[in-house]
């Protein structure tokens, strides 16, 4: 990995007149350093609410998860059997009819 640092002010004092280096202080060693730890906090921060994200489940696929333990309690409840097998996936009609429904 490389980490290029920038300084800027108005007065950086290089170590010859080539302006190759910034001359070795403490107190510039100091700000660099804990720059750079900011920045590492920073990116942290970063990771780890993207996989915070990439691990929360939407309520949705809760409901997913335990519809098939519901519909057996409703179906306990009202004293009947639950349907064998899962739900088929409703047709273009049943959508279509759905939908004018809706619009009334």
């Amino acid at each position: 990995m490389v980490v290029f640092v920038h300084m800027a002010s108005v007065w950086v004092p290089f170590t010859s007149e080539s302006k190759e280096a910034i001359a070795d202080y403490d107190e510039i060693r100091k700000e660099i350093r804990l720059a750079l730890q900011e920045c590492g906090r920073r990116l942290g921060v970063f990771l780890r609410k993207r996989e915070r994200a990439k691990k929360r489940v939407p309520p949705a696929q809760y409901f997913e998860l335990y519809i098939e333990e519901v519909v057996e309690a409703v179906c306990a409840a009202e004293g009947r059997q639950a349907l064998e097998g899962k739900a088929q996936e409703p047709t273009a009609e049943d959508r279509a009819q759905a939908h004018r429904r809706g619009q009334d």
